[in-house]
């Protein structure tokens, strides 16, 4: 499966501790210091960003594995598209709904995500004109 094929639903959510909130907007300011949860991609693969499409695989998921760390969303396509094309340099890929005990989940590399991203950001740019 590529990342057109996927149902992307929204707001997708991440795991992330050490961020900082801007007071304007009340969005997660993604700079040098967030840290946020990055499991093998498959395994013996290299690390990549996890995502949740629902709010309680990722509360479950952090309860289970990393109870320090905020469900955080990315509440439309473009704020996935700019949260990717932070992280972009330094992870490849993206794991989605990842199960902790199967170690299970859907994986995209991540410009793939971003060329999806820049597409339903168009479609729902077309929707609000």
């Amino acid at each position: 499966m590529n990342a057109s094929e996927f149902v992307w639903t929204f707001p997708v959510y991440i795991l992330a501790t050490n961020y900082t909130m801007s007071p304007a907007t009340e969005k997660v300011i993604f700079d040098d210091k967030i840290r946020f949860i990055t499991p093998e991609a498959w395994p013996g693969g290299p690390c990549a960003i996890a995502l949740f499409t629902d709010a309680h695989l990722a509360e479950q998921f952090r309860d289970e594995s990393s109870p320090g760390l905020d469900v955080l969303p990315l509440r439309t396509p473009s704020a996935l598209k700019e949260f990717l094309e932070r992280a972009k340099g330094d992870y490849l890929a993206v794991v989605v709904d990842l199960n902790r005990k199967t170690r299970r989940a859907t994986p995209f590399f991540v410009q793939e995500a971003i060329a999806e991203m820049d597409r339903l950001t168009s479609y729902e740019n077309d929707l609000n004109d």
